[in-house]
């Protein structure tokens, strides 16, 4: 059954594939057996087993469930948990049920980061929009607004353009403030291609104006939002949108737009996720430590050039150097690194401070991240 399962795995390694197995590993108990030889699991793959190879299975557990089924509904749920993060605490909320005579077990290959649950935040924060503008992948409303916000997300900017200039003619008293935050979300998604769009968000601050009502802005609120969340209202981590990030964060220094900035450093500090700027009243440095030492490089035509080799970068007391490393970062200065530091955290250059040993003028990243992850320079 598992050399079946990894097959069609095998036809799909762009993909992540996940298998849960809670079975007995060996012979003659609960019904069957599960192959103690060594699996490989394809690209992309997880295989968690509920015990080790060649141990049995409690079928006896909490909750109507085994010990591992019962464990691993406990955790699935949990918001923001890696799918790693997730097994190891069910192998050790296993372990301590079983009184050590039961261990997981999992055969992975992942590559990229997986949650179960990332965090939907209708359920989590109260967001003063409706669902289907906050979770706006399946919005749709037959009416002429409705049917004009279809026509900006329609990736033609041949459709954008015209659809864009004019919606933008609809005066701001006659939308509400969920059909200007979906306007302020579909501007941004379209000012990578439409031309409208883009000329929008160039003269923002003045473009903003008419959208103030009593200190809100809604249409910025659909922009923020958009910048740091997804379609289905996921947060996008170090993935977030960087269309024109530069002039709109800087709205963050205008007290009219006060009320917008608050509302998305509420969100943001909801994900507590420690490696993203949140914009807030008082500017604060962002510290970045960078430990490296200096090393003679020879390249294929025997030219030898000395490099800083980065050993460590630390953010708010976590590793990134992981991340950083997907990065094309090789021979960079300390400048040229900020600004690479300065993409992954969604964060403006001027609040980046690189604290280093050495002085960082060519660098690479040199060091082993993980065992199977050798980064190379």
């Amino acid at each position: 059954m598992i050399s079946d399962l990894l097959s069609i795995y095998k036809k799909y390694s762009n993909k992540i594939n996940i298998a849960i197995i809670d079975a007995c590993r060996k012979s003659f108990e609960r019904g069957g057996t599960i192959a103690t030889s060594p699996i490989q699991a394809p690209k992309g793959t997880l295989i968690a087993f509920s015990t080790s190879p060649n141990d049995g299975a409690s079928d006896v557990g909490f909750e109507g469930n085994s010990i591992y089924t019962g464990a691993l509904l406990k955790y699935i749920g949990r918001e923001r948990l890696s799918v790693e993060e997730l097994f190891k605490k069910v192998r050790k909320t296993v372990y301590n049920l079983s009184s050590g005579k039961q261990t997981t077990w999992e055969h992975t290959s992942l590559i990229g980061d997986f949650y179960f649950n990332t965090g939907q935040l209708v359920h989590s924060v109260d967001i003063p929009y409706s669902e289907d503008v906050v979770k706006d992948i399946n919005y749709s409303n037959p009416d002429d607004f409705g049917q004009l916000i279809k026509k900006i997300k329609s990736y033609n900017w041949n459709i954008q353009n015209p659809a864009i200039d004019k919606i933008l003619k609809i005066p701001a008293k006659d939308l509400d403030k969920n059909q200007q935050f979906i306007l302020g979300r579909n501007l941004l998604q379209a000012s990578g291609e439409a031309y409208s769009a883009g000329e929008f968000m160039e003269n923002l601050p003045t473009n903003l104006e008419k959208y103030l009502n009593n200190g809100e802005n809604h249409l910025l609120n659909g922009i923020l939002f958009e910048i740091y969340f997804n379609p289905q209202a996921e947060f996008r981590k170090e993935k977030s949108k960087k269309h024109y990030f530069d002039s709109i964060i800087e709205l963050r220094k205008l007290d009219k737009f006060a009320k917008s900035f608050e509302f998305i450093r509420d969100l943001l500090v909801s994900t507590e996720y420690p490696l993203i700027y949140i914009p807030k009243s008082q500017e604060e440095i962002i510290d970045v430590d960078v430990v490296a030492n200096n090393q003679k490089v020879t390249n294929d035509f025997d030219i030898e050039s000395e490099y800083q080799l980065i050993n460590k970068i630390t953010c708010n007391g976590v590793e990134i150097i992981k991340e950083i490393s997907n990065y094309n970062v090789y021979g960079l200065n300390e400048l040229g690194l900020k600004e690479i530091i300065s993409n992954f955290l969604t964060a403006p250059s001027a609040l980046i401070q690189i604290n280093s040993n050495i002085e960082l003028k060519k660098v690479a990243i040199a060091r082993q991240v993980d065992e199977d992850d050798l980064i190379k320079w």
